[in-house]
């Protein structure tokens, strides 16, 4: 089914997408250099080392699943189906979309599968 968003809404909702996307394609690069830097310095002890390296390994990770959460906010754009929910196939509110651009789902299907712990 395709959302019918209005043009003005999708260009906005794009626009916010893609910033996101870049700010964390930055995140990403800043912390993989700092993890090249930690890995050939011998400033730090072992211990805090491997902390700080465990640290940033797991900011990698995060920002990584963020960007592919963000990525597929694009194709729903692309695809039509942009501010639909996933599950039920009904219209998420433009609020919601405003605070979250990468929902995929209405609250009531989210908070529905946060009870159950389930995903669609």
């Amino acid at each position: 089914m395709r959302t019918n968003s209005n043009p003005t809404r999708c260009r906005k909702h794009r626009a916010a997408l893609e910033e996101e996307y870049r700010q964390l394609q930055h995140r990403i690069e800043l912390a993989e250099e700092q993890l090249m830097q930690q890995s050939t310095s011998n400033q730090y002890s072992t211990e805090v080392s491997y902390l700080d390296q465990e640290d940033l390994i797991e900011k990698c990770s995060r920002y990584r699943r963020q960007a592919r959460v963000v990525l597929q906010g694009l194709k729903r754009l692309q695809g039509g189906t942009f501010g639909r929910c996933a599950k039920c196939e009904r219209a998420i509110a433009q609020k919601r979309l405003e605070a979250l651009p990468t929902a995929q789902y209405c609250l009531t299907c989210q908070e529905q599968m946060e009870m159950t712990g389930s995903a669609a």
